[in-house]
């Protein structure tokens, strides 16, 4: 049931199927647990639920660990990398992804390896470390190409594209788009979400106004089409902030309460964008 629902991205009702059965965990075998808390943890993440998806993951990481999956283990670890970041976790965020380099490293180089790569260099982009960025979105694209993996074509496209666009590089935008039309090709929400996301957020953060409310509209109606909370509260929050510096104050307000009524817990990133409201 809760596959079924995630498939038609209800993330929510997911999140609550999966809760429902992992209240029986200590009656299920070890690797069906960690495949449901894994599974878990994506739902919960999508559905903004930061904490929850990390103590999931961080629960089907030691199974893996224990049963010495090593590829599991480090498709584990570079998912966990991820959702630390998402719960406002840099530190954690940073050593997860290393240790999945350095576990996938020792096999055969395959779609984790070149996703591992991929989320490194966002790691990097998010840090502002634009050089390195590029050089391991670089290394994932070339293996993504060699292996026609399109997850890890998306992410890294999203990665140079907002490199790019930090660095002033208005052809980032070319790659965000691409990175966009991959993953709604491939069926993939969140890295949609991510690419038109990271293309309207970046233009907000860079005080690049010229299209950005056009590019926050178009991302908030995308990530709202699909359930994905934490996305829809990032956007608004970005929104919010863009009317504060435009002087529109009360459409500031009303999206700076539509992220809050989200309820969404975790991250930080949208209330730090709220903080100029006192909200």
């Amino acid at each position: 049931a809760a596959r079924q629902a995630a498939a038609v991205a209800a993330h929510r009702e997911a999140v609550e199927h999966y809760r429902a059965v992992l209240e029986h965990a200590d009656r299920i075998a070890e690797p069906d647990r960690a495949e449901l808390l894994e599974g878990y943890s994506v739902e919960a993440y999508l559905s903004g639920l930061a904490g929850e998806a990390v103590s999931a993951r961080r629960a089907a990481v030691a199974l893996r660990e224990t049963a010495d999956d090593r590829e599991r283990l480090g498709e584990g670890l570079r998912w966990l990398s991820r959702l630390h970041w998402w719960d406002g976790n840099r530190a954690d965020a940073e050593a997860a992804g290393a240790r999945a380099i350095a576990v996938l490293e020792a096999l055969p180089p395959g779609h984790q390896l070149a996703m591992a790569y991929s989320n490194q260099a966002q790691l990097d982009m998010l840090a502002g470390r634009l050089q390195p960025a590029m050089h391991r979105a670089g290394q994932a694209l070339e293996l993504a190409r060699r292996l026609d993996d399109r997850e890890t074509l998306t992410h890294a496209l999203t990665n140079i594209g907002s490199a790019r666009l930090q660095a002033g590089d208005p052809a980032g935008r070319d790659d965000l788009d691409e990175a966009f039309r991959v993953a709604v090709a491939a069926g993939l929400q969140d890295h949609a979400a991510r690419a038109v996301g990271n293309l309207a957020t970046i233009g907000a953060e860079v005080r690049h106004h010229g299209r950005t409310r056009e590019d926050l509209d178009r991302a908030l109606a995308y990530v709202q089409e699909h359930e994905l909370t934490g996305w829809v509260q990032h956007v608004l929050g970005h929104r919010a902030r863009l009317r504060l510096d435009e002087g529109d104050w009360t459409g500031a307000e009303q999206d700076a309460r539509a992220a809050q009524a989200a309820e969404v817990s975790g991250g930080g990133r949208v209330v730090d964008a709220l903080v100029p409201l006192g909200l």
